[in-house]
């Protein structure tokens, strides 16, 4: 800012006995100089002086000097002035599953290390060579380290980046063994009848050798007791398996051990697809337990899809765009074996694999994709606490890539909006129809949020208004995007 001169000049009194004209003259040149000098002292100019003083007296006269006019300074361009962004309430998951505004399942977080074991299967039908190399080639998969960039990422690379490094996978070993897999050469080839011939054994072929080589396990210090499920015996055995295909989403939760116990993963030749199922770990079948079916030629999507249900989490199939978790058909790699997508952000805060933030006022908010470092989704109540919505970032960076290659018109990078209605996700799937437990939107321009009008029967889709629209209004392209959330009155 400039300053302006502060001028003291000497003021000239009414002199009334002076008689010579000269210093008359004088007097009147003298006065003159003074008032050019106070007019001077009025521009402004720019100040080296000290400490501002207060001005003097302004001087008078009959006869007003001509003075040049000063330029105008030009102003200086206002800087682009930086969004506001709204304050938020951050919440964690157990905040989330205590709190009476949101039904948030009870359900034990999947943090840490979690131990694994590898059984490869090896039949005389097999499409791969069972040696040591392949071994190796499996443990690195699954257990290793590596990059995406040169083609050695493994599994849990994938679980440290989608999880923001809360959930991996340790091997099991058993005696000399360092890698976690074990391979069984069995002279036969790979069969899926139910039973087997000679036995009154009641469950697959494939079971009962899976089973067969557990016991060499146990033998060698496999506790099989770590694996197995409680409350299953040979009373019950039938209707708890039939029972757990019919499990409503959160039903499965319920069985909590199940999601807490060691993972059995068993590779198989290319038969059967992979899943997860109960199968006995012993063949008079006292015991069972969950585990992992792989075929010998999985994808790595496939795998990451197989052991998220071990963590508990179901299939979610229903979508707008089903590309983008995970869960549905974001196990599909497009582009290289890596490019698949994130799991969606429900789960990962029913495992506490992030932190989210709570809408309370309209304004501007700042959302971070997973491979930032600084993943924190926004959840959105509505006056049903059943039902919510959780926004996120998604920018297509690391393993995350898949949903930059689509089939659709466009691809699915940028602001998703999950809608959780846990109605349906409390209701066995053969009861619920067309309504979704979990369900996505990508926000293209602008988007008004729709939430179930039924908040009790879970028949009815219809949609209603919530009276929020949600707006894109910058992507920096450094996986951040800022968003705008308004109220409609």
């Amino acid at each position: 800012m400039r300053k302006r001169r502060r001028c003291c000049f000497l003021y000239i009194g009414g002199i009334c006995h002076v008689k010579s004209v000269f210093k008359r003259l004088f007097l009147i040149i003298a006065v003159l100089g003074v008032f050019a000098l106070s007019a001077g002292c009025e521009h402004n100019t720019p100040s080296d002086a000290g400490p501002t003083k207060e001005a003097g007296p302004t001087a008078t006269s009959a006869q007003e000097p001509t003075a040049t006019p000063s330029p105008s300074p030009t102003p200086s361009p206002s800087p682009t002035p930086t969004p506001v962004i709204a304050e938020v309430t951050s919440i964690t998951t157990a905040e989330l599953k205590a709190s009476d505004e949101l039904n948030f399942p009870e359900f034990p977080e999947q943090k840490g290390s979690r131990k694994a074991i590898v059984v490869l299967m090896d039949y005389k039908n097999s499409s791969q060579v069972y040696d040591d190399a392949m071994a190796k080639a499996w443990s690195d998969y699954v257990f290793g380290t590596g990059t995406r960039e040169d083609g050695t990422a493994s599994i849990n690379d994938y679980f440290r980046e989608a999880t923001g490094g809360c959930f991996s996978l340790s091997p099991i070993c058993v005696g000399d063994n360092t890698s976690g897999v074990y391979t069984f050469h069995l002279n036969k080839n790979y069969s899926d009848a139910q039973g087997t011939e000679g036995t009154d054994y009641p469950f697959f072929e494939f079971s009962y050798d899976l089973a067969r080589c557990l016991e060499q396990l146990e033998k060698q210090g496999l506790d099989l007791d770590e694996f197995a499920r409680e409350g299953i015996d040979r009373d019950n055995i039938f209707d708890t398996m039939l029972a757990f295909f019919d499990y409503a989403p959160n039903e499965c939760l319920k069985v909590a051990s199940c999601y807490e116990k060691p993972i059995l993963i068993a590779v198989f030749p290319a038969v059967n697809s992979s899943s997860v199922d109960l199968t006995p770990l012993t063949t008079d079948y006292d015991r069972l337990g969950l585990y992992v079916h792989l075929s010998e030629v999985a994808s790595f999507g496939e795998i990451c899809h197989e052991l998220v249900h071990m963590c508990g989490a179901s299939d979610i199939y229903r979508y707008g765009d089903i590309e983008n978790d995970l869960m549905a058909s974001g196990t599909v790699s497009r582009g290289s074996e890596f490019d698949i997508s994130n799991i969606n952000p429900y789960f990962s805060l029913l495992y506490g694999w992030c932190d989210a933030d709570i809408f309370r006022k309209d304004g501007r908010y700042r959302l971070y994709s997973q491979a930032t470092g600084k993943y924190r989704p926004l959840i959105i109540p509505t006056d049903d606490p059943n039902q919510y919505f959780i926004v996120e970032a998604r920018d297509g960076e690391g393993f995350d890539a898949g949903i930059l290659n689509t089939m659709t018109d466009q691809n699915l990078r940028g602001v998703t909006v999950w809608r959780v209605d846990q109605l349906t996700l409390n209701t066995p799937p053969a009861e619920v129809g067309e309504r979704c437990g979990v369900s996505t939107e990508i926000v293209r321009d602008l988007f008004s949020l729709k939430y179930y009008s039924n908040y009790t029967d879970v028949s009815d889709t219809g949609l209603k208004p919530f009276g929020i629209n949600i707006s894109v209004q910058d992507d920096p392209g450094d996986g951040s995007f800022l968003i705008e959330i308004q109220t409609k009155l």
